[in-house]
């Protein structure tokens, strides 16, 4: 595998390696990746492979240790925090989580998902002002694509504490910002689910 570009520090992985990740054959893969780190102790893929199988196992710990040792080798890499975010979140240790994605938001500011899973996070720590706020600050930063998706965010989590005019406000916002059918259709689903409730 050849890594061009941004990315090219992350390091190559022989073809056989990637086959048996594709394959999901990942007591073959990880074997592989362990022997080749041996000789290659900064290569990033090879973490990111084991950091991924160990998630299929549930064992986010170890996945955990596994993408540190990349921020370590090679620290602008920026989804290697989303990775560690929804790590934490498995282990339900949210303030950990929150702290890996709002790192992920520095590094990708214009990107919806880091706001969303940091606004979440502050939620499961029982910040609701936090988590409102994260999202009303993505409005103004995230790109057109996502800001459906911040709207739509934030009219659920009005929603659940009872701000049902704000949440209508937000849901209406998505819909008009969504750029295709599919995000129109998650808004509107939630807008006439409100308005058949009054």
């Amino acid at each position: 595998m050849s890594n061009t570009g941004t990315f090219k520090a992350l390091g190559d992985l022989p073809d056989d390696i990637i086959e048996n990740f594709k394959n999901k054959e990942y007591d073959i893969c990880k074997e592989k990746c362990t022997n080749f780190l041996v000789s290659n102790p900064s290569n990033c893929i090879a973490f990111i492979y084991l950091g991924k199988i160990a998630e299929s196992e549930k064992d986010f710990e170890t996945a955990i240790q596994h993408y540190k040792k990349v921020i370590e080798i090679e620290p602008r890499f920026p989804f290697i925090w989303g990775y560690i975010g929804e790590n934490y979140t498995e282990l339900e240790k949210y303030k950990e989580a929150y702290e890996a994605f709002t790192e992920e938001i520095t590094h990708m500011p214009c990107k919806a998902a880091p706001w969303c899973m940091a606004s979440l996070s502050a939620q499961k720590m029982g910040d609701h002002e936090l988590a409102v706020g994260i999202l009303k600050m993505a409005q103004g930063k995230v790109e057109k694509e996502g800001q459906s998706i911040v709207a739509y965010a934030l009219g659920t989590l009005e929603e659940v504490v009872g701000n049902n005019d704000e949440a209508l406000v937000n849901y209406v916002q998505g819909q008009m910002s969504a750029l295709d059918e599919e995000n129109k259709l998650i808004s509107a689903k939630r807008i006439y689910k409100m308005l058949k409730k009054d």
